[in-house]
């Protein structure tokens, strides 16, 4: 269902190619039946034709019994998926449950969006070959998977700790703020406050006497834990593991990647502090307006202050009174009278409840280790564990050239630009006379 049809080549290949079922096999429809090529449609359109796809889709399975649905681009995929619908980099080539597990739907990135985006052709073709591996039987509908760790103290981590071990890690805060580590072995985890240089010592130990140490996006991770005084040698990143086995172009984040390789629901970092943070912005604004009100009942109708005061409390009212999608933070700085004001200071992790937070804490280094042992096989099994480790080498070196910076030899730099131009120049001169006509090479369409 979506957009999908059969007018071209291009649509019938990839199903032949990939797929391996012919079109009569093939029940083709519109979430929208009254689609308008070179138009999304719209969302009342949407939910006036769902009753009339829903009831077609009974019928279908009443007559046919339960199918396949291959759900084609964002609309379609929207509204098979409901309320979990995110987005189509989260969920393309997955399977789900549909209609109380009686069938089957797996959204697939669009064939004209493909053809827009050269580099989403390798997506769309992995998404085809996840149809052909689900009539297999080779996978199954996406089930959500339960976190299994344990957060321990310091103490108990340290005492359960087997002879050799493999730990991942993960900070929370910034290099200027940086407030906490957490680190996981197996199914164990534990929360480190930097609040605590005593602790910090005690995990430089743990450090010192793991295997490897895991972390996603590691260069980040690195430049927080230096910032924490703290030491990491024999480093994996799960992002550039993720990068070399991924068979397309696709999100690298952790909680992306942990829902699309180990059914792990986690909470994104917004979510986590994203209602502390309206609190704290919405709190700031009422001070405000409570202020602004007291200020203007005290001028006199010619001062001139009364003007922008008053456009102060207008503005803060708006915020204060009208719910949107974007954040009461996001209104403030936009907004062009509230702007020029400081606004308080962001919610940050050591902003949740304890409990709330240590929990969040503790599943990321504990999903990164679950996607290194993943990985690292996968990385055996296609040969790139050279190509990994020659990677993964230069990432030490990426941090610290981005904390002390570059040397750079400036004459040196310019001369390789005058020999760089001449070089180009002179490459465009021999792709004339093989063509025909000037190409601009710097062109992606040419």
């Amino acid at each position: 269902f979506g957009g999908w049809d059969d007018r071209g080549d291009y649509h019938a290949g990839h199903w032949k190619k990939w797929v391996g079922v012919p079109r009569e096999e093939i029940r083709v429809g519109n979430v929208v039946p009254t689609f308008r090529h070179g138009e999304n449609p719209a969302p009342w359109e949407i939910d006036e034709w769902g009753p009339a796809l829903l009831t077609e889709m009974q019928q279908f399975q009443a007559k046919a019994g339960p199918p396949i649905i291959v759900a084609v681009g964002a609309h379609a995929a929207r509204w098979f998926l409901g309320d979990r619908w995110k987005n189509m980099d989260l969920h393309h080539g997955i399977p789900y449950w549909w209609t109380s597990g009686q069938s089957a739907v797996i959204p697939v990135y669009h064939p004209a969006y493909a053809l827009r985006q050269p580099e989403m052709q390798s997506a769309l073709a992995w998404d085809l070959r996840q149809v052909r591996r689900l009539l297999d039987g080779e996978i199954t509908p996406w089930t959500a998977t339960p976190t299994t760790h344990e957060l321990v103290t310091l103490d108990r981590f340290c005492k359960r700790l087997p002879p050799t071990y493999h730990l991942s890690l993960d900070t929370e805060g910034t290099v200027a703020q940086p407030e906490c580590v957490s680190l996981a072995v197996g199914d164990m985890a534990v929360v480190v406050y930097t609040a605590l240089p005593e602790n910090l010592v005690r995990v430089q130990g743990i450090l010192d006497g793991a295997s490897s140490v895991a972390m996603h996006a590691a260069v980040h991770d690195l430049h927080v834990t230096h910032a924490m005084g703290l030491r990491v040698e024999r480093l994996d990143d799960t992002m550039l593991m993720a990068r070399l086995v991924q068979e397309f172009e696709g999100e690298q984040g952790l909680k992306p990647l942990a829902y699309r390789q180990l059914s792990l629901e986690m909470t994104g970092y917004m979510d986590l502090v994203g209602p502390f943070d309206r609190e704290i912005v919405l709190r700031r604004l009422r001070e405000l307006k409570a202020g602004t009100e007291r200020d203007i009942a005290m001028l006199d109708k010619k001062d001139p202050r009364l003007k922008p005061w008053k456009k102060i409390l207008a503005s803060a009212k708006k915020i204060l009174d009208k719910d949107t999608a974007d954040t009461p933070r996001k209104r403030w700085e936009r907004s062009k009278v509230l702007g020029a004001i400081a606004r308080p200071n962001a919610a940050t992790w050591l902003t949740v409840p304890r409990p709330e937070g240590e929990a969040y804490a503790a599943t990321d280094p504990w999903a990164t280790g679950a996607l290194a042992v993943r990985f690292k096989t996968e990385l055996k099994a296609k040969g790139l564990d050279r190509v990994y480790r020659i990677n993964r080498g230069i990432l030490p070196m990426l941090a610290r050239m981005e904390e002390h910076g570059v040397a750079v030899d400036v004459d040196r730099l310019a001369a390789l630009a005058d020999e760089f131009e001449t070089e180009y120049d002179h490459l465009c001169i021999r792709i004339k006379r093989l063509v025909g006509r000037h190409v601009n090479p710097n062109t992606p369409e040419e």
